[in-house]
């Protein structure tokens, strides 16, 4: 079966070797211009074994290449002299980017970061700079990911703004973003500070009579970092000149003005390009390979792990020795008793098998000592006591017990946390605790810690610190939690304000077996009533409509925490109808606003939010 050839410009008729692009599709190229423009295809096609070309063309090579066409086309027209292929999205111009670093393209990358510099603020849509600053990182560039992440920073702080881009981050990617956001916040308003207090700011200004337009440029500033500084200074200048009568600032000549607005960008850019620095190097620690694995040697728990009739070895991941018995670990979780009952490895004459130690099977955990002592202690149910700091340390051997199926011990922690004698979850901010716990993929506590941090502020400046034990998935879920509570009580007070929820019909007709207090609520004898009609024919008062609306408005999107309460559904309503009954002398709403009928309405649609809230459950982000 042949393979399509690309065509031109990559159609030499002379060609000696063939590039094979992932989705099947021929390159015919030379080899002297790969050889020049990259060490890595010298050493590919001096080394790579010969295979039989598709054509009788004179090509001795076909290389088979990770790469798609497009990005193969883009690459080869910045080695060969033809005219570029640009992406023309911005994922695009990521794996093009990658695939030259990987082949070592220096010349080609150096050219890319001209266009990329050129166009990025038309590859990168404001509200995907996220999005574009975590396939950079995931990509490694962490050149690209600088523009990316400047653009990022105004939409950054708000949670649910940033909805399914979260899936692509890890949890280094939000804490760099963070750390980035810091830096530039932190070293700007020190750079601006120190700036407005030099003798020269001072003196430039000195004459001004009214220099409040100049604090306010400031402020602009220092929260608006990467505006132009010259634009800016300009037109609040343009602006103070022509609503004012600062006679000096009238005569004073633009030059000085323009003169004013570049120093102080180039203050502001000096301070970006430090905290760029440290951004950088924070990435590229955080991108290192790690560093040989610390090799310790072996050593004896001791008592009471060490029984002397102990007939296996658990060796801890520093390389620390429990030994117990079998039968009592196999009785108590459900891996290891499928794990004792497949034959042992055989044993050698080699002293340094890592499979036995002194005679005795050795099984090897990723647990350290530690952690590993407060799991056996709680499984065999001996001394010394669990020793636990935090409630992280509860976690850690929570995930443990669950992983090695110990479902007793499972159940004995979460008791013995829940009776004060580990450390509790209180001890920890509820945002660590939960993304401890998704971290772990412990259901149970991920649920209940979700259930709380949703009431509380689901900001970026309020995770803060707790940032770096977050993934994008785990914010995710949280954020979509909210989501859907929110468009819960929206639902809610909608079915109210369109009288289909059970709660309203107090308003427009009485209820089997409901009280005469709460039938008598039909609003026909409203004088204000709406003209939109509901069950059975009847009207429902305009204000209560009003009120409801108003209640909608108030559900909050981020910042605040999701509750009924906070709905204050009585001072809303009765607000309402107090200003009705002021406006209209209505008597009829007079006489509900002096009885408990509206407190009546109030309590059961109350209940039905609170039953709606309740029907939204947590997805797990695993």
């Amino acid at each position: 079966m042949s393979v399509p050839r690309f065509g031109k410009p990559f159609d030499y008729p002379d060609a000696d070797v063939i590039l094979r692009s992932s989705d099947q599709v021929d390159f015919y190229v030379y080899k002297f211009h790969l050889i020049k423009a990259s060490s890595f295809f010298e050493e590919m096609l001096n080394n790579a074994p010969s295979q039989p070309a598709t054509t009788k063309r004179p090509c001795t090579r076909i290389l088979p290449l990770p790469e798609n066409k497009a990005v193969l086309n883009t690459l080869l027209s910045a080695v060969f002299p033809v005219d570029l292929a640009i992406p023309q999205t911005y994922e695009g111009m990521m794996l093009v980017f990658t695939a030259a670093r990987k082949y070592k393209l220096d010349s080609v990358i150096s050219t890319l970061r001209i266009i990329f510099a050129e166009r990025v603020h038309r590859l990168i849509p404001r509200d995907d700079a996220f999005r574009a600053f975590c396939l950079a990182r995931r990509h490694g560039l962490i050149h690209e990911a600088v523009p990316a992440a400047q653009m990022a920073m105004k939409t950054y702080n708000d949670v649910e703004r940033l909805g399914e881009n979260l899936l692509f981050a890890t949890d280094s990617h939000l804490s760099e973003l963070w750390l980035f956001k810091q830096q530039v916040e932190q070293r700007v308003e020190s750079a601006i500070s120190a700036f407005r207090a030099s003798k020269s700011a001072q003196t430039a200004w000195k004459t001004c009579r009214d220099d409040a337009w100049l604090i306010e440029f400031y402020k602009t500033m220092r929260s608006e970092c990467f505006i132009p500084a010259q634009s800016l200074l300009q037109s609040e200048f343009e602006l103070h000149v022509g609503s004012g009568d600062c006679t000096p600032c009238k005569v004073k000549k633009a030059e000085k003005v323009f003169s004013f607005g570049k120093a102080l960008q180039g203050v502001i850019n000096g301070a970006i390009e430090h905290a760029i620095d440290v951004f950088r190097t924070v990435c590229e620690t955080n991108d290192a390979p790690p560093g040989p694995a610390l090799v310790c040697g072996l050593s004896e728990f001791g008592p009471p792990f060490d029984r002397t009739d102990a007939d296996v070895i658990i060796r801890s991941s520093d390389s620390c020795h429990f030994r117990i018995r079998k039968s009592v670990l196999a009785a108590s979780s459900e891996f290891f008793e499928d794990m004792f009952s497949l034959p042992p490895p055989p044993l050698s004459n080699n002293p340094n098998d890592p499979d036995y130690f002194d005679g005795l099977p050795v099984v090897h955990v990723s647990e350290n000592k530690f952690m590993l002592r407060n799991l056996l202690s709680i499984v065999f149910r001996v001394r010394p006591a669990v020793k636990m700091a935090s409630y992280s340390d509860v976690l850690a051997v929570l995930a443990a017990a669950q992983k090695y199926e110990m479902h007793k011990a499972t159940r004995d922690i979460r008791a013995l946390a829940q009776a004060g004698r580990l450390p509790s979850p209180a001890s920890l901010p509820v945002h660590l605790v939960y993304a401890l716990a998704c971290r772990h993929r412990l259901e149970a506590e991920a649920t209940s810690a979700a259930a709380r941090v949703i009431q509380e502020p689901l900001t970026i400046p309020n995770i803060g610190a707790h940032l770096h034990a977050f993934d994008g998935a785990s914010l995710h879920a949280l954020s979509d939690f909210r989501t859907r509570r929110r468009d819960a009580l929206v639902a809610g007070l909608l079915a109210a304000r369109k009288c289909t929820a059970p709660s309203a019909a107090a308003f427009v007709t009485p209820l089997p077996g409901t009280s005469p207090a709460t039938a008598s609520l039909v609003s026909n004898g409203c004088r204000d009533a709406s003209p939109k009609l509901s069950r059975d024919g009847k009207v429902v008062p305009k204000w209560w409509l009003l009120a409801l609306r108003h209640a909608g408005a108030q559900v909050p999107r981020s910042a605040a925490p999701f509750a009924v309460d906070t709905l204050e559904l009585s001072e809303v309503l009765g607000a309402h109808r107090d200003k009705h009954v002021l406006e209209t002398r209505c008597a009829y709403c007079v006489r509900i606003a002096t009885t408990a009928r509206t407190n009546d309405f109030r309590v059961a649609l109350e209940g039905e939010l609170k039953e709606a809230l309740e029907k939204v459950k947590f997805s797990l982000p695993w």
